[in-house]
């Protein structure tokens, strides 16, 4: 059997940790590597401070980075993210300051890059000299001095440009493609678009890990990708693996469902799972579900992850442990399919086929307190109920995901909160949702009242960039690893 990539599945690869193709993909332009007193107090982003102005200028010139927003990255468990981004990334960007040169962390990321041979700019912040154990790493390479905001920022981004190939139009990239995988398809950032390309060499003009650009690539095929998984309410789907569990997300349109899937997924092949699209889900004169299936590592990665959820409604994605078992199928259901408020519209064809398949099924309901209005609230509820007569089977588990839990007042830390008044808001805001679930086995109601279980979940924070675009950063882990851990009870 070839040896594929545990996260892409690219066959006859050397390395399954280290694929060619998903470094290929997921490369990012600068790794940011910085102090976290330099950029916040009390957990909020210090105002005018010059690591976001930094930032701010990366993304106004198209420079394409990777920056530990809200510092959860930095425990021992996340040392292999932190090394990948580093190896992924062209330039190692280190913000010196005091914190930085007394950070440990910091220490070993500028170890990292230069095991990687990554091009290291120190920036200074301020004039402290570099603690001994940086001393020793960078003291012979040129330094940017950050006296005057206005002119060390330009010549911060001449230094980065001198370094990365020039980008010939508006929010384009360039990704540096080996040569052991020549004719790979590649996706190229436009903006609003995406254009694929499938690349060839002129010859050999390319060595291995050299940077493509015009002069050496030919495009040999240029598709539209704005319909990357558009589909059609009247198409069938197939499901070849009967026996596996069906994890189906439903809820109404925007909240949160193709996110918590997004941030799922990250964590789980952080956590050494593979996750994979099954491309056999959907007919293959599907042409968009196959584009869909081939950028689907590069939209789950990506920092703008959330402009295309879209794209992301009905795949089937099989979730495979480090022995390469499947443990799970997850389905997205587009919440224009699940909920209607006329509620007169029928299910399409190919979710009635999802339901109708005879695999065991674990029903995921996304809940957001206050969700439009009482009205719709109370709509949901009923359609919930409906679900359940018509649709669930004994045996079927039910988990209750209340997402965006950090923006209610009993969050705090990063990822904590108080379950009791969580509970309590969910029967507030949906009167009666649980007592669906009701448990009426003389025996066990004792013990469990309810069939159902209810978690707190956070996919993350947005922000939006200069370009209009929504920026992710993915929330604390512990959100994914409890329902996980829900997921596998």
């Amino acid at each position: 059997m070839a040896n594929r990539c545990k996260n892409c599945g690219w066959p006859n690869v050397a390395d399954r940790e280290n694929c060619e193709k998903c470094n290929a993909l997921l490369s990012t332009d600068v790794f940011i590597s910085y102090s976290r007193k330099d950029y916040v107090i009390n957990d909020r982003p210090i105002e005018n401070c010059i690591i976001s102005k930094i930032k701010n200028a990366l993304e106004e010139n198209d420079i394409s980075y990777w920056f530990d927003e809200e510092g959860i990255y930095s425990g021992d468990e996340f040392a292999g993210v932190i090394t990948r981004a580093i190896r992924t990334s062209k330039i190692f960007l280190f913000l010196s300051s005091v914190n930085s040169n007394q950070s440990l962390w910091t220490s070993n990321e500028i170890s990292t890059a230069l095991e990687y041979k990554k091009i290291i700019i120190p920036f200074r912040l301020d004039e402290s000299p570099y603690n001994d154990s940086v001393m020793m790493k960078i003291v012979s390479l040129d330094r940017i001095d950050c006296i005057n905001q206005e002119k060390a920022i330009p010549k911060l981004l001449r230094a980065i440009r001198h370094h990365i190939p020039k980008h010939s139009g508006a929010n384009r990239r360039f990704f540096e493609i080996p040569q052991s995988v020549k004719g790979a398809t590649v996706i190229m950032d436009l903006g609003d678009k995406k254009v694929e390309h499938i690349m060839t060499y002129e010859g050999d003009k390319l060595n291995k890990g050299k940077t493509l650009t015009k002069t050496y690539l030919k495009s040999t095929k240029t598709q539209d990708m704005s319909d990357c998984g558009s589909f059609s309410d009247e198409i069938s789907v197939h499901i070849t693996d009967k026996k596996t569990p069906i994890v189906m997300l439903i809820g109404p349109a925007a909240v949160g469902k193709t996110m918590t899937l997004v941030r799922l997924v990250r964590y789980l092949l952080e956590q050494g799972y593979s996750v994979q699209p099954d491309r056999d889900f959907r007919p293959t004169s599907d042409i968009g579900y196959g584009k869909l299936c081939d950028s689907f590592h590069e939209l789950i990665n990506s920092a703008y992850a959330a402009n295309g959820t879209s794209r992301m409604d009905c795949m089937l994605i099989k979730i495979i442990d480090r022995i390469g078992r499947c443990v799970f199928q997850i389905v997205d259901v587009a919440g224009k399919f699940y909920y209607d408020e006329s509620d007169s519209t029928p299910l399409p064809h190919f979710l009635l086929q999802i339901i109708h398949s005879s695999n065991p099924f674990i029903w995921v309901i996304m809940l957001e307190p206050y969700w439009r209005d009482s009205f719709h609230r109370i709509k949901n509820i009923e359609k919930i109920q409906k679900f359940k007569l018509q649709f669930f089977r004994p045996g079927d588990k039910v988990i209750l995901v209340c997402n965006k839990t950090d923006k209610l007042p009993f969050f705090h830390g990063k990822s904590e909160v108080s379950f009791n008044p969580l509970l309590n808001l969910i029967k507030e805001e949906y009167p009666g949702i649980l007592e669906i679930f009701e448990n009426f086995n003389p025996i066990t109601k004792f013990f469990r009242k309810y069939n159902c279980s209810v978690i707190p979940f956070s996919t993350g924070t947005y922000s939006q960039s200069h370009s209009g675009r929504m920026i992710y950063v993915p929330s604390s882990p512990k959100f994914p690893h409890l329902l996980w851990k829900e997921l596998n009870k």
